[in-house]
């Protein structure tokens, strides 16, 4: 056993610079790794903050180029693409929605997107072939649940029914 630490002794005077050198590189690697670790880990939990307050626009597009490439990103783009749905602007959400496809197929919110992509495709088909045949209608119809409510008795459901006499008991 002693000839044997004397040969690891003698290993470790022979070669103490690069053992000194690779503890030292090891010890800036892992000091790197937990430094990136919670640098990222507090890069998604201000991510989640601001998203829960964006409310615009800009502060939205402004938190997908700052976050997007943190677990919150997918959310902020499908929140993005939803606001812009919800202001009509349909060629925006759709190529939000369509980047939201490319950078993030297997996500949870897959799904919805896709209904929503749906659904701007029928309001844009809507847009360009129903709108203007609507528009040059007379006048609007009412809902099918509002027609007794309408003041044409054109448009009243079912058959007109006369005044209901009152009666007074005493």
């Amino acid at each position: 056993a002693s000839q044997w630490l004397s040969r690891v002794n003698e290993f470790g005077e022979r070669h103490a610079t690069a053992i000194i050198a690779a503890s030292t590189v090891l010890t800036i690697l892992t000091v790197i790794l937990f430094a990136n670790y919670f640098y990222t880990r507090s890069q998604n939990e201000k991510a989640e903050v601001e998203l829960s307050t964006a409310t615009t626009l800009e502060r939205l597009k402004e938190l997908r180029d700052k976050f997007g490439g943190t677990p919150a990103g997918p959310r902020i783009l499908y929140k993005l693409a939803n606001l812009h749905y919800e202001e009509g602007r349909l060629d925006e959400a759709k190529k939000e929605y369509t980047d939201f496809q490319t950078r993030y197929p297997n996500d949870p919110l897959r799904d919805r997107v896709l209904a929503g992509l749906r659904s701007l495709e029928k309001n844009q088909a809507f847009l360009k072939e129903e709108r203007e045949r609507k528009l040059k209608e007379p006048s609007l119809q009412t809902h099918p649940r509002l027609l007794p409510d309408a003041k044409d008795p054109r448009f009243q459901w079912g058959p007109s029914l006369l005044p209901r006499p009152t009666v007074e008991v005493e």
